[in-house]
């Protein structure tokens, strides 16, 4: 089940059909998150609503996607441009009927803009930033280390095995700055 929610209303249950949610959904000038189980669909519209916004003119420096994997946030970026090298090299009939599904003008311009964004995006200075929630926190956070209280150039420990031997340095850095209670244990130890 898709389930969109609306600035001031949740259109879970309103009645709407998935094509009439999709539609809203995909429609650059509403602000919508959507929440839906695994296998439901979200890359393919989440993909359908860039390429509106793309439609549109929005720059695509202007555009952020952001999903829970790695995995996704690729395959996010994968069919992006899929899409878009087909619309560079497809024929006009299709085109036309890609932007007709899209709910979007499909005269001779928006077909030439389509044909044209592919390009564009492979050129354009500021790229579109699929990412994912931990990668966008963990920028966010090495621009403002300072105001977040943590130090600049921080790294992030991703597995267990970073923790276990960043804590090892730790401990043989303390025995060798003269803790000889610490330095015989870790003698014993080892």
């Amino acid at each position: 089940m898709l389930h969109l929610i609306r600035q001031k209303s949740n259109m879970a249950n309103s009645g709407k059909t998935i094509a009439d949610k999709t539609a809203l959904a995909i429609n650059p000038q509403e602000n919508i998150a959507v929440f839906a189980s695994a296998g439901s669909g979200k890359t393919h519209l989440l993909v359908h609503r860039i390429l509106k916004l793309l439609l549109s003119d929005v720059d695509p420096s202007n555009i952020l996607a952001i999903t829970f994997t790695r995995k996704a946030a690729a395959e996010m970026q994968e069919r992006l441009m899929k899409v878009l090298a087909n619309w560079a090299t497809a024929d006009d009939a299709n085109v036309k009927t890609i932007l007709q599904n899209l709910s979007h003008p499909n005269d001779g311009a928006s077909i030439a803009k389509a044909r044209k964004l592919y390009e564009e995006l492979l050129f354009s200075e500021y790229e579109i930033r699929i990412t994912t929630f931990h990668a966008f926190c963990q920028d966010i956070l090495k621009r403002f280390a300072i105001h977040a209280g943590i130090p600049a150039g921080f790294h992030v420990i991703e597995t267990n095995d970073e923790v276990k031997q960043e804590a090892r340095k730790k401990l043989f850095k303390h025995a060798q700055q003269g803790d000889q209670e610490l330095s015989k244990a870790l003698f014993t130890l080892l």
